[in-house]
């Protein structure tokens, strides 16, 4: 991983990945360990972020753990997330087809531990 950009990273927005403490502090081991590098949502949620957006991603406890950064972004339906960004995504699988009229953005993600 490169170095943090220069930027204070107080002063950027905070999230978290998954839908609780316990999914959002094994995501963010994945982040920081190098393992989860792109995430997805449902284009229906609106935009999420853009590239070059620096943002800090928070652990299960919301402690700041790591500054990311948006590097890439496609739009593809579900059913067309291949192999390769499922493992990005640090899915064990590619996604199911039962999706297959839905639409995801997805984002390849660059991270920086924190240093404080």
């Amino acid at each position: 991983m490169s170095e943090p950009p220069d930027e204070d990273w107080r002063s950027l927005e905070t999230f978290s990945f998954g839908d609780g403490a316990e999914l959002a502090e094994a995501l963010a081991q994945l982040v920081v360990s190098g393992t989860k590098t792109a995430t997805c949502w449902p284009v229906s949620d609106g935009p999420q972020t853009a590239i070059g957006k620096r943002m800090v991603m928070l652990d299960g406890a919301g402690r700041p753990r790591a500054v990311i950064e948006t590097v890439e972004l496609n739009q593809r339906r579900f059913n067309h997330v291949d192999a390769r960004f499922a493992h990005d995504e640090a899915q064990a699988t590619a996604p199911s087809t039962t999706g297959a009229g839905r639409t995801a953005t997805i984002s390849p993600v660059a991270a920086n531990s924190l240093r404080t």
